[in-house]
């Protein structure tokens, strides 16, 4: 017959000697007919949380490593069970009942570091994508393990927006579009902050410096210069006196041409000068009008960069 103490409590983060194990010990009692089995089977029983020791007099001891995380998971009022089964030496068992209790863990906040800066510059585009592009990663540890993480989220600020994951890889673009980037000079400057959250709650901002640059305004000049053609294109002959003028068009894509300008000039050479021509590079073809208003085909193509 097996009395005493079979049960008993402890709770999670109570640990008085600093050993990082949560224990609690008892002692049970035994009879037996006969006086020679009225002992234990000296051992140590492993549990699901923590571990029996008993001995031959029936003195136990239960300790639990107060680091699990599912101990460190429990709230106020939340409990584990662990069942522990020992045995006297003709074989009768009796079951250790150990309760462990949970308690909610102090408020703290996470700490957060790592790469929480960065910066773009206007028109510095590598992919071509038309996007202002940066990323980094931040840092995490919170006292309560399950909490080090980031809210998985998109953050819209006042000139693009950053992209977090759980683990804290983040990524910032902004439309190089923008008027108030494509404004900004070389020496100026936009700041976007953008707020990321913990799963704690704990706040950490990401500041973004978008950098200005001056636009390439250069422009040029272009001469054009050709000769009166002597020729319809029947192979007859056309005289000075036939020709009204001239018509150049021209654009920036080879054989389109969204411009043209009119020559009512009729001399043998004509030159004309365009002024003030942004960079890039230019495709321009010539007719001639006659006096009766018909116009020639286009001449052959010339093509120029500035």
């Amino acid at each position: 017959i097996i009395t005493g103490i079979d049960n008993g409590s402890i709770t999670e983060d109570i640990d008085p000697d600093g050993n990082n194990l949560l224990e609690i010990g008892g002692k049970l009692e035994i009879t037996d007919s006969n006086p020679g089995e009225a002992a234990f089977i000296a051992e140590t029983i492993i549990g699901n949380y923590g571990s029996l020791t008993i001995n031959t007099t029936g003195n136990w001891s239960y300790a639990a490593n107060n680091s699990q995380a599912v101990i460190q998971n429990l709230a106020t009022g939340v409990t584990l069970t662990d069942n522990l089964v020992v045995s006297s030496v003709d074989g009768t068992i009796h079951t250790v009942v150990i309760t462990i209790n949970g308690v909610d863990e102090p408020s703290s906040a996470a700490i957060i570091t790592g790469i929480d800066n960065g910066s773009i510059t206007e028109d510095i585009d590598p992919d071509g994508n038309n996007l202002l592009e940066i990323g980094g990663k931040l840092e995490i540890t919170d006292s309560n393990p399950d909490e080090a993480a980031f809210i998985a989220e998109t953050v819209i600020g006042n000139y693009g927006s950053l992209t977090i994951n759980t683990t804290g890889n983040w990524g910032y673009a902004a439309d190089n579009s923008q008027a108030v980037i494509q404004n900004l000079l070389s020496g100026e400057t936009l700041t976007d902050s953008l707020t990321v959250y913990s799963i704690d709650g704990t706040s950490h901002s990401v500041t973004i410096v978008i950098y200005g640059a001056n636009e390439n305004n250069s422009s040029a000049d272009i001469t054009l210069t050709w000769t009166a053609p002597a020729e319809r294109e029947d192979n007859s002959a056309l005289s000075l006196s036939a020709i009204a003028g001239y018509k150049i068009y021209y654009g920036t894509t080879q054989g389109q041409y969204s411009d043209s300008v009119t020559i009512n000039d009729g001399t043998a050479v004509v030159n004309y000068t365009f002024t003030g021509l942004p960079a890039g590079t230019y495709y321009f073809v010539v007719t001639t009008t006659d006096t009766e208003g018909r116009e020639s085909q286009y001449s052959p193509e010339a093509v120029t960069t500035l």
